[in-house]
């Protein structure tokens, strides 16, 4: 198949797609109209097996925004989450009816118990999608649920990609951070598997003071990517201000290193410095005016440029 035909076939799927939801909201109008219970008859219409399947859905999902303080939209919800004998793409609606009813509907605080259970069994549950399983997981884990804890934990030693992706482990033990997290986060940074790990074990590393030496190391690090390097030095910024200081001089007037890395650190340093407060280093205020003259305007002028101003002052 070539280029365009796979482009014609996958915009004829969207378009029949867009005609299915199209005539869903339509026969949810008309049903609608007739009824005197409106969460009843979207109730109704989620669980008919009869029912076209994005009929279904868009029933379930209307519930959560009609429903309010109505129980009802929440026990449908929790039940299609438990209940594996449903078709992925329900199961799929009802969580983001959950996620949208954790924010507007103060019902769901009231199954809080029976959510955390029903959200724990989709972490091992085989038959889910792994996009369903990492929802769930972020869920408990900004609830600060402790089984979920221990999981990701497990997780993030085992590096084994099982639970979810070792950065959204990551990222997801950033809402509750516990102390015996920053000795594997810094094993992590230090030989990362990937990029987005790394950036995302130093952006957790910047609430740890143990944690300089090991983002100072990274921030010099050449072997790493220019992203995940800018992550270091905005963590060490936060932890060691002076010695980001005394580094990011180094980066920032070094025509060896890439503009973007350039770029994002003379950003960080002129957010650090006050007015005037670099113009003492005479060896690095040189410095920098040498690389202004053979710099090209563009991002990394602009923010030499405007380090420079930071730097010197706004009256030399």
């Amino acid at each position: 198949m070539s280029p365009s035909e796979y482009r014609q076939q996958l915009e004829a799927q969207i378009q029949i797609q867009r005609e299915q939801k199209r005539a869903a909201v339509g026969a949810l109008e008309n049903a609608l109209a007739a009824s005197d219970d409106e969460i009843g008859e979207l109730r109704n219409i989620a669980i008919d097996e009869t029912q076209p399947l994005e009929l279904r859905c868009a029933a379930l999902g209307q519930m959560v925004r009609t429903g309010d303080d109505d129980t009802r939209p929440v026990e449908l919800i929790l039940s299609l989450l438990k209940e594996d004998r449903h078709p992925p793409q329900l199961r799929e609606t009802a969580m983001h009816a959950l996620k949208l009813a954790l924010f507007i509907s103060p019902a769901v605080r009231d199954y809080h118990g029976e959510m955390v259970q029903a959200l724990r069994g989709l972490l091992d549950d085989t038959k889910v999608s792994g996009g369903l399983r990492t929802e769930a997981l972020e869920i408990l884990a900004k609830e600060k649920d402790p089984h979920v804890q221990l999981r990701l934990m497990e997780s993030l030693r085992a590096r084994d990609g099982k639970l979810a992706p070792l950065e959204m482990i990551i990222q997801f033990l950033g809402y509750d951070i516990h102390t015996d997290a920053y000795p594997l986060l810094r094993k992590i940074l230090e030989n990362p598997p990937n990029s987005e790990a790394a950036s995302a074990s130093a952006r957790l590393l910047s609430n740890d003071p143990g944690s300089t030496e090991t983002l100072a190391k990274s921030f010099e690090s050449s072997k790493l990517a220019d992203n995940v390097r800018a992550d270091c030095a905005r963590a060490l910024q936060s932890l060691d201000p002076s010695r980001f200081e005394i580094l990011a001089k180094k980066v920032v007037t070094d025509v060896n290193q890439s503009d973007s890395l350039r770029t994002a650190t003379a950003t960080f340093l002129k957010r650090l410095a006050g007015p005037g407060s670099l113009s003492g280093d005479r060896e690095f205020v040189q410095k920098l005016k040498a690389c202004l003259d053979c710099t090209p305007e563009g991002e990394l002028g602009g923010a030499l440029r405007k380090l420079n101003l930071r730097v010197v002052g706004p009256y030399e």
